[in-house]
């Protein structure tokens, strides 16, 4: 009996890491693809609609002036930017159930700390209490990030962006190296030099035709700067948990979703604040005329604000259970799964909405040597702590 009850013991751990990886990697997916879709949505509506409207004008990039504000209005309005975050907010008030469902399905996981709630007792003297007010700036760097990202996911494509995103590996280790004083090892730095020629091949797109050459090199440029930030607040992040572990006071230390509450809380009240006095104010212009024009559908706009919301709030709740149960590396292994099969959906599915979308050799390439790069980096640093940082949908 005991060892049938450590066979279904281990095959339960094995169910669960499964089932945590593969919600992580498919809202993933999902959640980009949904933000790509919104976009295409915003330009040219159904989908006999937007294939007459790519052929006609030639739409790369939204590089056509004629449809440059109809066809990237998303990154005006920041829409998107609700049911993101608040899919991500979400986690602190609702996560707890789902996050026990999953330790209580394998109790021998690799978890240091099985906390009995995520969700300490909020109070306005907790949040701004002088130990928590320098988590703010996680929300300053999470706020440029995302504005720029979604520019870069406008220029340049979801698969493109997906691929460029994953180079975020590349400026977390040099942050990490000059912020943390932190070592690499000559592994980790062979597959930091290896991601950065795989970004500078992106980079080039010689099979981009000329008048849109510029779009996608400025939606690059574009990702490249929302990586930055990115990286940096992983830095931030790791420095706030680093040294609140190693001081003696009488409030507790930030949690993951503690962190994510402060940051995704903020940036929601924030772009609410924006949409209040731009969007709304603005919204038969920016938002009506543009669905009208480019005969959108409400419902599948509303369908895919639905799937944002839903896949933010499942891929964080995933995140944690597999950062806890698995550690750091298999999300940067992760991570890699997503950007190819990001890659590899957006050719399927917008290759004839936006050329930059479509598969070609040189593509290919630069996904298996950027998520080579990934994958070489999280083994080659597996004997680290695992780093329980926060992370954003783009």
């Amino acid at each position: 009996m005991s060892v049938l009850g450590f066979e279904y013991s281990k095959f339960r751990s094995v169910a669960r890491y499964l089932i945590s990886g593969s919600l992580y990697v498919v809202t993933g997916v999902v959640q980009i693809i949904c933000m790509q879709a919104l976009m295409y949505e915003g330009g040219g509506g159904g989908k006999h609609t937007d294939f007459f409207v790519a052929r006609e004008y030639r739409l790369t990039s939204c590089a056509n002036l004629r449809f440059r504000t109809e066809c990237c209005s998303d990154r005006d309005t920041f829409l998107i930017s609700i049911p993101n975050y608040l899919g991500n907010v979400l986690v602190f008030f609702a996560g707890e159930p789902i996050l026990r469902l999953f330790r209580n399905a394998s109790r021998d996981s690799k978890e240091e700390t099985k906390p009995k709630s995520l969700m300490p007792k909020l109070s306005m003297k907790a949040i701004f209490h002088p130990e928590r007010r320098k988590l703010f700036i996680t929300a300053f760097n999470e706020l440029i990030a995302f504005a720029v990202g979604l520019l870069g996911l406008s220029y340049a494509g979801s698969g493109l962006y997906q691929i460029v995103h994953s180079g975020s590996t590349v400026s977390t280790a040099i942050l990490t190296t000059i912020c943390l004083k932190k070592r690499l090892t000559i592994m980790q730095w062979m597959f930091v030099a290896t991601i950065t020629i795989g970004l500078v091949i992106a980079a080039e797109q010689p099979d981009v035709p000329k008048d849109s050459y510029a779009t996608v090199i400025n939606g690059v440029i574009f990702t490249l700067t929302s990586c930055l930030f990115y990286s940096l607040n992983y830095v931030v992040v790791e420095y706030f948990l680093s040294s609140s572990s190693g001081e003696s006071t009488s409030f507790p230390p930030p949690t993951g979703p503690e962190l994510s509450l402060y940051t995704h809380g903020t940036c929601l009240v924030v772009f609410c604040i924006y949409i209040g006095i731009h969007t709304v104010p603005n919204w038969t212009q920016l938002v009506t005329k543009s669905i009208e024009v480019h005969h959108g559908n409400a419902f599948r706009i509303l369908g895919l604000y639905f799937g944002i919301f839903a896949s933010s709030f499942l891929h964080a709740i995933a995140y944690y259970d597999v950062i806890a149960s698995l550690g750091a590396v298999h999300i940067g292994i992760m991570g890699a799964v997503r950007s190819v099969s990001v890659f590899a959906a957006s050719a399927m599915f917008f290759c004839e909405l936006q050329e930059s979308q479509c598969y070609s050799q040189r593509k290919g390439m630069v996904t298996f040597i950027v998520t080579s790069g990934a994958v070489g980096y999280s083994l080659a640093g597996k004997k680290l702590n695992p780093q329980t940082s926060n992370e954003s949908n783009l």
